[in-house]
């Protein structure tokens, strides 16, 4: 049996369009970008002018007062703590200097090598009584306006990635519900009609060259129906008027014939043949996850700001709570939901998850106090559970055995490239418009994303399966007994999820914001481990299958992620902190497929009892009591030493763990690595 969707010719069409379309995408983004910047760097160096002279009038006035008031120039008492008062209040302003009439510099604020190339130097004249006493010179810092000019520049990119990945993911699904769904379903029904079966129709959702072959086919198909119903008819006349006996057989014999090589339709309706497609979901959840991930950059700030002292507990602890309850509430409603989603399917439990998730969302953007944060995470985390474990039913149940691999890494790419737009464009956007604001766009979003669902995945477009065997908390015991699978558990699993909670989610965007990170800065940082996890997670785990190394890859990875994070203690910085993130994304990206392949060659009897999808299920639980207590160790460590000293701290964590693994399996030499074909994160 032949797939439309596996032939090479429309892979290679695929291929050759999207290369074409992200070609011309990236040309226009550039083009874009060049022009925007252009403008800002025409229009940003005139402002600046304007407020330098509108500060050096100022200051003017002000000593030209105390001069007309007999207080001479040079006995001008407190200038200079004026002076750095108003240069506290203006960055962009390099130095201020104020020289008398004979050209001596009096006082002066800022910079002291002001005649560095790098400022713009404006002069202004103080007059007391008509009388020239002093000149007042600014000098604007061409550094600041680099720096904003580099934001700005970074930004625009930003935007601009992010309206690319839109762009594609928008084409990819109009090509597969225009394009090759349809396609398929011609393709799936004329191989039926070639085996004989005519019970099926196919739907006609347009009218251009595919709509009228689909209304081709109906004919003929609706014809030879209506054919074989005569026949059947004729037969039966045949038979009741008692025709020679001889007849009758032969005419008979002629209808059980057609009967056993052909299938008709029963009835005079012929049922509709809708095929569905595992790309229906995809942009649905990016544009979910996208809302989920915008608050990444800027979540620990928002609760700081709302935090109120409470008894007992220190304001680094109250801070992770909210994040906390977040991967709880996912922990604990993922196998209470999976238990009953098949009975609905994946397109009711998308919509019921997106419900608790919009109300999270505006909830969080007018939370009064850190405990209504608390609630309204909980409920977004009940939302987000649901709408992935929706997602993750629907391409299982609407992927070939052999094809659910490519499913996944569908539904992973869509959830990794939603990593690496959201954390950045939520920054800007928390600059720009607020964070209570930004948290609305996420309700909005989730929105967007439940009626692109509602438009995508019509209610007749699945039927709900019976589930699969749901995890038991005999289940733990029997998995727990397998030394390989505690060790993966104990030493990779749990440590890594500390830490991606603990410093990526929390401590990252406070330390950055210590150092003086605004928002976008700080998602722009953050953004470096989705697109870590997007671009090398497919390499990785292709090639830990290639060399049978997953054990090997799994413990380097980790090993890469804890060393990362250790030279933050040469030197509280931004650049160390970027460095961190980076090494912390590579070995993630190396270790997350590898690691999910090692859990059934870790507990092989357990499999063989419970089987995959049950261990998985007990390794996921059990890998999220990390995300949990992530933000509670962090902010332990953040009282032991300071971000710093906790920072290193998640490294020697994860480190330490990679390091342990990798000795536990020299010590059981007899291990060997099992490929374990299909296998994707």
């Amino acid at each position: 049996m032949t797939q439309f969707s596996d032939s090479e010719s429309t892979k290679g069409f695929v291929t050759k369009l999207f290369v074409l379309v992200t070609a011309l995408l990236v040309l226009a983004a550039g083009t874009a970008a060049f022009l925007i910047v252009h403008v800002f760097d025409r229009d940003l160096s005139p402002e600046l002018d304007k407020k330098a002279a509108a500060i050096g009038r100022s200051v003017a006035r002000q000593v030209a007062f105390a001069a007309e008031h007999g207080i001479p120039f040079e006995k001008l008492y407190g200038v200079e703590a004026f002076l750095d008062q108003v240069m506290r209040g203006n960055a962009d302003i390099a130095s201020i200097e104020l020289a008398d009439a004979a050209g001596r510099v009096r006082y002066a604020a800022g910079r002291k090598d002001t005649a560095a190339v790098d400022t713009d130097l404006l002069e202004l004249p103080i007059d007391a009584d008509g009388t020239n006493i002093g000149t007042v010179r600014v000098r604007i810092s061409q550094a600041y306006l680099e720096r904003e000019l580099s934001g700005i520049l970074y930004d625009v990119l930003i935007v601009l990635l992010v309206a690319l990945l839109i762009a594609m993911e928008l084409l990819l699904v109009v090509m597969a519900v225009s394009l090759f769904k349809p396609i398929e379903g011609i393709s799936v029904v004329l191989e039926r009609a070639s085996y004989g079966d005519f019970r099926f129709r196919l739907p006609v959702d347009s009218h251009d060259e595919i709509g009228r072959l689909a209304e081709v086919y109906n004919s003929l198909a609706r014809r030879l129906n209506e054919m074989f119903r005569q026949l059947v008819d004729d037969a039966e006349e045949v038979r009741l008027g008692q025709i020679d006996a001889s007849i009758v057989r032969q005419v008979e014999g002629v209808v059980s014939r057609l009967t056993e090589r052909f299938n008709f339709a029963q009835g005079k309706l012929l049922e509709t043949f809708r095929p569905v497609s595992a790309h229906a979901v995809r942009a649905p959840l990016f544009v979910f996850i996208f809302a989920e991930e915008m608050s990444r950059p800027f979540l620990p700030i928002y609760i700081r700001e709302l935090y109120t002292p409470i008894a007992g507990m220190s304001m680094q602890t109250a801070i992770g709570l909210p994040i906390a309850a977040f991967m709880l509430t996912i922990a604990v409603v993922t196998p209470i939901v999976g238990a009953v989603a098949d009975r609905y399917g994946p397109r009711t439990m998308f919509l019921i998850g997106a419900v608790p998730s919009i109300i999270g969302y505006v909830g969080s953007a007018f939370a009064g106090g850190l405990f209504d944060l608390i609630g309204w995470r909980v409920l977004s985390g009940a939302g987000y559970a649901i709408v992935y474990l929706a997602c993750q039913g629907y391409i299982a149940q609407n992927s070939l055995p052999e094809s659910r691999a490519q499913g996944m890494a569908m539904f992973m790419g869509a959830v990794f490239a939603a990593g690496v737009c959201g954390p950045a464009l939520g920054g800007i956007l928390a600059d720009q418009i607020g964070m209570r604001s930004t948290f609305v766009v996420s309700g909005g979003l989730c929105v967007a994303a439940a009626l692109a669902l509602i438009w995508l995945l019509p209610a007749d477009a699945i039927e709900p399966e019976e589930g699969l065997r749901r995890v038991k908390l005999s289940d733990f015991r029997v998995v727990l007994t397998s030394p390989g699978f505690s060790a993966l558990v104990v030493f990779i699993a749990i440590p890594n999820k500390v830490a991606l909670t603990g410093f990526l989610f929390f401590l990252a965007p406070l330390f950055l914001d210590q150092l003086g990170n605004t928002s976008s800065e700080t998602g722009r940082v953050m953004m470096i481990y989705g697109a870590c996890t997007a671009l090398l997670t497919p390499l990785a785990a292709r090639f830990a299958d290639s060399v049978r190394g997953h054990r090997h890859i799994v413990t380097v990875g980790c090993g890469l992620a804890g060393l990362g994070l250790l030279p933050i203690l040469l030197q509280p910085s931004t650049a160390l902190l970027v460095v961190g993130v980076l090494f912390f994304g590579i070995g993630h990206a190396m270790s997350i497929a590898p690691q999910l392949a090692l859990v059934p060659e870790s507990c092989p009897q357990a499999c063989a009892e419970l089987g995959h999808t049950t261990v998985l299920g007990v390794f996921r639980i059990l890998e999220r009591l990390g995300s949990v207590i992530g933000p509670f160790v962090a902010s332990l460590l953040i009282g032991i030493g300071g971000p710093v000293v906790a920072t290193a701290g998640m490294g020697a964590l994860v480190l330490a763990g990679a390091i342990l693994f990798g000795l536990y399996h020299l010590a059981r030499p007899g291990s060997r690595a099992v490929v374990l074909e299909g296998r994707s994160p």
